[in-house]
């Protein structure tokens, strides 16, 4: 069973998104200590997968009061701030090289 920062169990939303937080700065740090592009690039692909992973947790244990449905034409992203980090920008072009060899 997992655990929440008090070591009881995990049982908000925001106790699984301080442990993603708390594993990813974690993380952060380790590959930080030699930094490169190599190892920013896997730190960030870790990051996304982790991301992914919280989110759906978070969903499961709060669900959102409607089915999100992004299609073409839904005007939700136009009205939030959408941002990328720079490794995140990277990583499609990385991997398009990749499939490209």
């Amino acid at each position: 069973m997992s655990r929440s920062k008090n070591n009881g169990p995990i049982t908000s939303a925001s106790d699984i998104i301080d442990r993603a937080a708390l594993t990813q700065r974690k993380e952060t740090a380790k590959a930080m200590v030699r930094p490169s592009l190599a190892e920013t690039l896997k730190m960030t692909r870790r990051t996304l997968s982790r991301a992914d992973r919280t989110i759906k947790k978070v969903v499961k244990r709060v669900p959102p009061p409607s089915h999100i449905q992004c299609r073409a034409g839904c005007p939700w992203c136009c009205h939030i701030r959408v941002t990328a980090s720079p490794p995140e920008i990277l990583l499609p072009g990385l991997h398009q090289r990749t499939i490209r060899r």
